[in-house]
């Protein structure tokens, strides 16, 4: 029977890099997912809030950014 040569076992933070990398693909495919699921479940009154607080906070960042 061959055997074949031994792995080398990764380091504890080798291992925590590899879950991180897991589980932040695992999170970005989650939050696609629900965003779409919230957006379907709220009302176009609530899209519309949600949409003028947004511009609004990218307004905000922009003067702020550009105060003389």
């Amino acid at each position: 029977m061959l055997k074949s040569p031994e792995m080398p076992k990764p380091t504890p933070a080798e291992l925590r890099a590899a879950l991180r990398e897991h589980m932040r693909k695992l999170a970005a495919k989650g939050a696609r997912n629900g965003g779409r699921a919230r957006m379907a479940n709220l009302t176009s009154d609530e899209r519309r809030d949600l949409a003028r607080k947004a511009v609004n906070v990218r307004w905000e960042k922009f003067r702020a950014k550009n105060k003389h």
